[in-house]
């Protein structure tokens, strides 16, 4: 018999913030444990050029965070 899965709590909010900024701060005010985020996985020239919203999100956050990759 599996064990039950635990509950998580999935929250959509709109708000005009830079995305990586504005990520941290919603999660700070709600208190959360934990953060998940996608990302598209670029790589060379076009990451560097547009950068990671997700990576800068890791490097901004007080929690941890998992950064899902898309699939190819």
């Amino acid at each position: 018999e599996r064990p039950a899965a635990p509950e998580v709590t999935v929250v959509v909010v709109v708000r005009q913030d830079a995305p990586a900024e504005g990520v941290v701060l919603e999660a700070a005010q709600r208190g959360v444990e934990r953060i998940y985020v996608g990302s598209h996985g670029r790589t060379g020239l076009t990451h560097l050029l547009l950068g990671s919203v997700a990576e800068r999100i890791a490097r901004l956050a007080k929690v941890p965070v998992t950064i899902v990759k898309a699939d190819a």
